[in-house]
């Protein structure tokens, strides 16, 4: 068993991985659904140093009851509860707790950009695309991709409005959108668009 609890002001949106919902809904439950959602316990048939799992969360409304304010507390965390049995057959339990300073305001962006993994991101684009394609009927994965690369650069890029030749990215960003060209054109994404 897989179980996560966080701050309050962070919502679980859902896993994309090997493993299965145990429908443990509560307040930590985001209400945008990615994957295995509407919970914070799943089940692992196995688990070990090649398993791959993709959680998405959410920042938690300002305006919900339960919401703390960023402003109010400077941390959140993440714990992840591990249930598992040992070979001697005994049931063990391993936590793992995370803890990380919120990003405040439009003025924090280099904050943000000096903490971002390009491999990670790409590698967390693709299984989010791919479970679009596989859950959704009408999904254009290509388009899909185009807007989320749009978005990252027109949030975090340095542009003059007017002057195309100006765009630059910081080199903290700057491959992941030769990532994301090369994952549309692939036949990852060309392949089974069809």
């Amino acid at each position: 068993i897989f179980e996560i609890n966080c701050s309050k002001d962070v919502k679980i949106q859902g896993i994309i991985g090997p493993c299965t919902s145990l429908e443990k809904k509560g307040p930590l439950s985001s209400d945008t659904v990615i994957g295995q959602g509407n919970t914070s316990a799943w089940k692992m048939c196995g688990l070990d140093r090649k398993t791959s799992l993709c959680i998405v969360f959410d920042m938690a409304k300002k305006d919900a009851p339960d919401a703390i304010g960023q402003s109010q507390n400077n941390l959140f965390y993440f714990q992840f509860l591990t249930y598992y049995q040992h070979h001697d057959g005994q049931m063990r339990l391993r936590s793992t707790t995370i803890s990380r300073r919120w990003v405040a305001g439009s003025g924090s962006v280099q904050e943000l950009i000096t903490g971002f993994d390009q491999e990670a991101a790409a590698a967390v684009m693709a299984r989010l695309v791919s479970f679009k394609m596989e859950a959704e009927v009408d999904f254009d994965p290509v388009r899909w991709l185009d807007r989320a690369l749009i978005s990252l650069c027109s949030k975090f890029g340095d542009y003059q409005k007017e002057a195309p030749s100006s765009f630059s990215l910081s080199p903290r960003l700057s491959i992941f959108p030769q990532f994301i060209f090369n994952l549309r054109r692939s036949q990852f994404i060309q392949g089974f668009q069809q």
